[in-house]
């Protein structure tokens, strides 16, 4: 400034300057207010305070900025994972079932499970179910629908107020209308369908069953000799065939076949066959020197031809009006029995008296001696012949007595 001044005021003024530089200047007055504005802020204790905690903060700041700089790794990564679980999120959003769900029933509704509810009720009133209201309704979990069963107007659960029998028939009604709907054919087993139930029940069931074996082969494993008695009576009475055999047990193991019922289970004319069978076994054992199995099976066969005349009495000379392990008296079977005389009664009688004599043990001194064969042979005869001539007697109706008015 100084050289300028000089130049421009010589004699000859030089007007030629080089530029101006007012950095040094500008610097200077910028410390000078900021030392005015530092002197400023410390003038007093509260302004002292403000001063330190700012520059707390900022050393506190940069401390931070140290632990960042330190864990980058482990912040970088924990910012991926909550990004990636808010995508998941938003994916799970967009993919609820709920939607899906409903859909997914009005279609059922319409569908396969519609027919399921209707087939259902059907299947109640097959079996005369009204002791409870049931109704069923559609329900959805993730995409899927299903069938429910449920009481009408009330929210308790069936097991709750439904009997076993009941229980058993709504569980079989199901079952069986599920079958209907799929158009199923293949074979179906029962394991003991009326354990525990009352006759009412169990001639619900045989209905039913014996009813489904017009379409499909059905297989029966059972205990209950009533429950089998029922099944055949109705299997007779619609026509249908059914085959009876028997699982039994062999010293400690189980599960073998046999190709025929029970001995319980046999007709008459079935029981005769198979006695009838035994006798070249018992002609064998007669003819041994030692005759102590001939003793043991003479009581043996003995007691099953008492069961028979026992079964012939039963099923021909009542004519099954009444019978063992039937829950009914079959009145509409009175018109097949002409009468029964003192001939039936002697020959039942005798034959009876004779079977229990060599059943039951008695006395030595009374001197009862174990039947020959001959002696068996014929009393199987007797009993053969008889039940021939009884149902000669009982396979037509009686016919009625005329009247006339007087």
């Amino acid at each position: 400034m100084q050289k300028r001044c000089t130049d421009v005021t010589e004699k000859s003024p030089i007007f030629q300057f080089s530029e101006l530089v007012d950095k040094g200047l500008i610097w200077l007055k910028f410390q000078s207010e900021n030392f005015k504005k530092k002197e400023q802020d410390v003038k007093d204790d509260a302004a002292k305070q403000t001063v330190i905690n700012k520059l707390t903060n900022k050393i506190s700041d940069i401390e931070n900025r140290s632990q960042i700089t330190t864990s980058k790794a482990l912040i970088q990564g924990e910012i991926k994972r909550l990004k990636q679980l808010h995508l998941l999120e938003n994916l799970s959003q967009s993919a609820k079932t709920t939607s899906i769900t409903r859909k997914v029933n009005e279609i059922a509704k319409q569908g396969s499970v519609g027919k399921l509810q209707d087939t259902f009720v059907q299947e109640l009133i097959k079996l005369n179910f009204k002791h409870l209201e049931v109704q069923t309704a559609t329900s959805g979990k993730a995409g899927q629908s299903m069938m429910e069963i449920r009481l009408s107007n009330n929210k308790a659960k069936i097991p709750a107020i439904a009997s076993e029998g009941e229980q058993k028939c709504i569980a079989l009604a199901g079952f069986m209308a599920e079958l209907i709907v799929d158009n199923r054919k293949s074979a179906i087993v029962f394991d003991d369908p009326v354990n525990s139930l009352d006759h009412l029940w169990r001639e619900k069931f045989a209905n039913r069953i014996v009813k489904e074996s017009n379409i499909r082969q059905v297989v029966v494993l059972t205990h209950d000799l009533p429950f089998l008695k029922m099944l055949e009576d109705v299997a007779n009475q619609h026509q249908l065939p059914i085959s009876i055999s028997a699982i039994r047990r062999h010293g400690k193991l189980a599960g073998y076949p046999m190709d025929e019922p029970p001995w319980e289970a046999f007709n008459t004319s079935k029981r005769v066959r198979k006695l009838k069978n035994q006798l070249p076994e018992l002609k064998k054992q007669f003819d041994e020197p030692d005759q102590t199995a001939y003793l043991l099976s003479t009581k043996g066969f003995y007691d099953e031809m008492r069961k028979t005349w026992e079964r012939l009495v039963e099923e021909w000379l009542l004519r099954g009006v009444v019978e063992r392990f039937n829950f009914g008296i079959k009145t509409q079977n009175l018109k097949y029995i002409d009468t029964i005389d003192a001939n039936d009664n002697k020959v039942i009688s005798d034959a009876m008296a004779k079977c229990s004599k060599h059943v039951h043990d008695t006395a030595p001194a009374i001197g009862i001696n174990c039947p020959d064969y001959d002696e068996l042979a014929d009393d199987l005869s007797v009993l053969e012949t008889y039940l021939n001539s009884l149902k000669k007697r009982r396979e037509k109706p009686v016919p009625l007595p005329l009247t006339t008015q007087p």
